[in-house]
């Protein structure tokens, strides 16, 4: 807590959520806008500061509008018989929260798939399929064997007898190494930047 309040975390998200009542107006008006606001950064004049104030409050405007009529047109269309699921699906979608459809239907192998089981299949074998070691290119695959076999031999492999040495806990050594080598920009799913891990004391990273 101390660490996200004095250092914050590393924001990774570049992009807007589209919503289904944004349009050309809006496009237009907010182009407006931002055009205005740079003329006045440049000029500090009033009455571009005037213009811009005025600009701004169209630009609310038109947004504003365009969403309610977006809502008033979907809460036109829901009667008795309409899905919640459905509902909700919708509003998230206008607030511009992104959801993924799951197919209640899906074609594999020249076969319709309709139950969440057999489609939970269907995905677990292609992705099985994509990761599969016949898809290594076959001189990374004869590499990759006789290194697997080299090391299964090595001392630190005895104590992990169901794992092969590139599944094994990474070492101290090759966390340092790795460190040395890495993106400040690229975080992890934590979005704690790597220069914060790399500024810890020692006992700090050995944990």
């Amino acid at each position: 807590m101390a660490a996200t309040k004095a250092i914050g975390k590393t924001n990774h998200n570049t992009k807007n959520n589209l919503v289904p009542w944004w349009n050309h107006e809006c496009n237009e008006s907010i182009k407006l806008y931002k055009r205005c606001l740079n003329k006045f950064k440049k000029s500090k004049s009033p009455l571009d500061n005037i213009q811009l104030k005025k600009v701004r409050a169209h630009s609310r405007f038109i947004t504003k509008k365009n969403k309610t009529e977006a809502w008033k047109k979907y809460t036109s269309s829901i009667n008795t018989n309409t899905p919640s699921t459905e509902i909700w699906n919708k509003i998230k979608t206008i607030k511009g929260i992104s959801y993924h459809r799951l197919p209640s239907i899906l074609q594999h192998k020249n076969t319709s798939l309709s139950t969440p089981s057999d489609i939970s299949k269907a995905f677990a074998e292609v992705f099985q399929k994509n990761s599969s070691n016949s898809n290594y290119d076959p001189e990374f695959a004869s590499f990759k064997d006789n290194f697997e076999k080299y090391t299964s031999n090595e001392p630190e492999s005895e104590s992990h007898p169901h794992l092969n040495f590139l599944n094994m806990p990474f070492s101290t050594s090759e966390m340092l190494n790795a460190r040395s080598n890495y993106n400040s920009k690229s975080p992890g799913p934590d979005d704690i930047p790597y220069s914060f891990i790399k500024n810890l004391p020692s006992n700090g990273q050995n944990q």
